[in-house]
């Protein structure tokens, strides 16, 4: 959200985070110089804080209100039963299915304007479950590389797992669940191992699949 609100606010566009206060987002928000406002939320349906954001609208005269996540968007839609929203865009990064939570959750889902998936899967288990197929468009997640160009070499975490000074470490950082699709990652890391044996791999997580993956 922080990069592209970035690059939407360079080429020349009004961007406004609305986040909770004292968040790490609002924070970094602030650091670069990004307008926020803050909006408390507590739980998902807050009609208090669906008051507040449609007032918030009202206000700003906003054109597109993207939603970033599933309480965001809640709250949206509840803002828009109190005031207009010209566009109503829902990113979604999970392939959940959307009936999952009854009708509620398919009812968020046909309500907005545009729903960005950020692969194909993600916009098949939608279609699937009943979002018209022109309301879901493709746009993968993207990486500003450029934070990684001069990031230096960590020697503690060298340290700590004995690695050499000449060896490159893969990492994958996630909730170890099974959706994680980790297997598929082992796979990968056997083929690069055994053409790159200066390489180590390290998963980062948590999860109800750690044991079957150690």
């Amino acid at each position: 959200m922080l990069l592209l609100s970035s690059l939407l606010a360079r080429r020349g566009h009004q961007v406004t985070i609305v986040c909770p206060p004292d968040s790490e987002l609002a924070k970094r928000a602030v650091s670069k110089s990004i307008a926020v406002e803050f909006l408390p939320m507590r739980g998902e349906i807050d009609l208090r804080a669906g008051y507040k954001l449609a007032r918030l609208i009202e206000k700003g005269g906003y054109e597109i209100v993207h939603c970033h996540s599933s309480h965001a968007h809640s709250m949206a839609l509840i803002a828009s039963k109190l005031t207009r929203i010209p566009a109503l865009i829902v990113s979604r990064r999970v392939d959940f299915p959307v009936g999952g939570k009854g009708w509620l959750n398919y009812y968020k889902y046909k309500s907005v304007d545009k729903i960005i998936a950020v692969s194909n899967g993600v916009k098949q288990v939608l279609t699937e479950g009943g979002i018209p197929e022109e309301k879901v468009v493709v746009i993968h997640s993207g990486i500003d590389i450029r934070r990684f160009e001069d990031i230096g070499c960590h020697r503690d975490l060298y340290e700590e797992f004995h690695l050499k000074g000449e060896e490159k470490v893969v990492g994958a950082v996630a909730a170890l669940a099974a959706h994680k699709d980790y297997p598929n990652f082992l796979q990968a890391a056997r083929i690069m191992a055994d053409r790159f044996p200066q390489v180590r791999f390290l998963i980062v997580g948590e999860g109800k699949e750690a044991g079957k993956l150690k």
